[in-house]
């Protein structure tokens, strides 16, 4: 029976210094992930990018950082650039462009004004804490733009249990 586990244990040579502390041979590690927690870098929060096309999943922060910046970024509040001038694009044959008046129907909702793409602020700030969504991740990561499909932002708050109504309630007790 030791045969048969030899081939799948990795056999490393330690040997110690003359402190005591190991040396261990690397070469059959496995490296780890340069998104490990020990491994993620703090960052300066007074420096977080206010662009939502800019930021970086909210898991790529240091753990420990997370609840810091998830507050920093619901003080500021969603980026609604309501002083922008909103390009046209076209889209089944018609000029669309966003909406300014979306920003008082629809409060979670943020532009990117470097893309031209909508998305959730509370979805992003707590998708960790909710679970995955079903679909796309299209008012979290890629950006929303079918300026002719309004109703995609109701579609996107769903029902009460939805994914959206849920980093909601969180952003609440924040």
């Amino acid at each position: 029976m030791q045969g048969t586990l030899e081939g799948f244990v990795l056999k490393r040579k330690v040997s110690f210094d003359g402190e005591g502390a190991s040396n261990a041979n690397t070469s059959n590690k496995v490296p780890k992930s340069n998104s490990t927690p020990s491994m993620l870098k703090k960052i300066d929060i007074n420096n977080l990018p206010w662009d939502p096309a800019d930021r970086k999943n909210i898991l790529d922060y240091d753990p420990n950082q997370r609840d810091e910046i998830r507050r920093i970024y619901l003080q500021r509040g969603p980026t609604q650039p309501r002083g922008h001038l909103f390009p046209i694009k076209k889209i089944a044959s018609k000029d669309r462009r966003f909406v300014i008046t979306w920003f008082d129907e629809y409060h979670w909702l943020e532009y990117s004004e470097k893309v031209d793409k909508a998305y959730c602020l509370w979805c992003y700030l707590f998708r960790d804490q909710v679970g995955r969504q079903r679909g796309s991740d299209a008012f979290v990561t890629d950006g929303f733009c079918n300026w002719n499909k309004k109703e995609r932002f109701a579609v996107h708050e769903g029902d009460i249990n939805s994914f959206h109504n849920r980093a909601h309630k969180n952003v609440k007790i924040s």
